[in-house]
């Protein structure tokens, strides 16, 4: 089946988004792409990749809207969300400029809080969108290939409502993390060292430091992988720290994945490196 992706960029960060899709024509000329308006002419002109136009989007049994795509700031990302909502995406390479701010934050804000709800593949940096269409999961032929045989640090990190998810996607790819180095918050690694018996270098919890822990890991270059399952659906009581983490990981070009899918991704890709010890 055709892969079906979703794309937007920053006026900041389309820049990186066309030299991305350009290195990665050759994967990306054999899928279907939705894109934003200026985003979309873009792609088209420096790249040469063909974007759709209009899609069709059955809202219910009887009515169904024709979306032309507008661009970001007219409600362009809206509808790429609608996209992702009503299951017609499979993919969504979202750059966003995360040390500044734009007038529809809001828009972007719940373009990915409904991939992540759904379980969409989700690429908010170059690294992370590279992991994506590098994995097996995206294109069989890259099953039997992967990066350098190193150790790797990665954090796991998840809000109350998916510790259970988390740990069992742990526990589905345990043979693969146990060769490499983790870091946690202190509730999601107490679970993962109870349950698994994977080492686990211990943060404080969420709440109470842990998230400002983990993103100071980043900021300092320790870690090379945050998996971070959150809960769109839950407000959250240290949400301020959650954000900084989500962009302090997006500026510096961590691979993130906030899904079980996106997660599965990165540990699947020929550029994650399958460490044996």
């Amino acid at each position: 089946m055709t892969k079906r992706i979703g794309m937007i960029a920053y006026p900041d960060d389309r820049h990186g988004l066309i030299e991305w899709a350009k290195f990665n024509k050759p994967t990306l000329e054999k899928t279907v792409i939705y894109a934003t308006y200026e985003t979309r002419g873009e792609l088209e002109r420096d790249v040469g990749l063909n974007i759709e136009k209009k899609v069709d989007v059955p809202l219910n049994d009887l009515y169904t809207l024709t979306i032309d795509f507008k661009d970001s700031r007219r409600g362009g990302d809206m509808e790429i969300g609608c996209l992702a909502v009503q299951g017609m995406l499979d993919y969504l390479i979202y750059f966003w400029n995360s040390s500044d701010k734009e007038p529809h934050d809001d828009d972007i804000k719940a373009v990915l809080r409904h991939t992540v709800s759904y379980n969409i593949p989700t690429a908010c940096n170059r690294n992370t969108a590279d992991h994506l269409i590098s994995s097996s999961y995206f294109d069989e032929a890259n099953k039997n290939e992967h990066a350098a045989d190193i150790a790797v640090n990665i954090a796991l990190v998840a809000h109350d409502g998916k510790k259970d998810l988390l740990l069992t996607w742990v526990k589905e790819y345990q043979a693969i993390l146990k060769n490499h180095h983790l870091f946690a918050t202190g509730t999601t690694g107490t679970r993962i060292v109870e349950e698994t018996g994977l080492e686990v270098n211990m943060m404080k919890s969420g709440p109470k430091g842990g998230d400002v822990e983990i993103s100071t890991l980043i900021s300092n270059k320790v870690l090379n992988y945050l998996i971070f399952f959150w809960d769109p659906q839950t407000a959250q009581p240290h949400d301020v720290d959650v954000k900084a983490l989500l962009r302090n990981a997006v500026y510096y070009n961590i691979a993130i994945g906030c899904n079980p899918s996106t997660a599965s991704h990165l540990v699947t890709s020929t550029l994650f490196p399958r460490h044996i010890l």
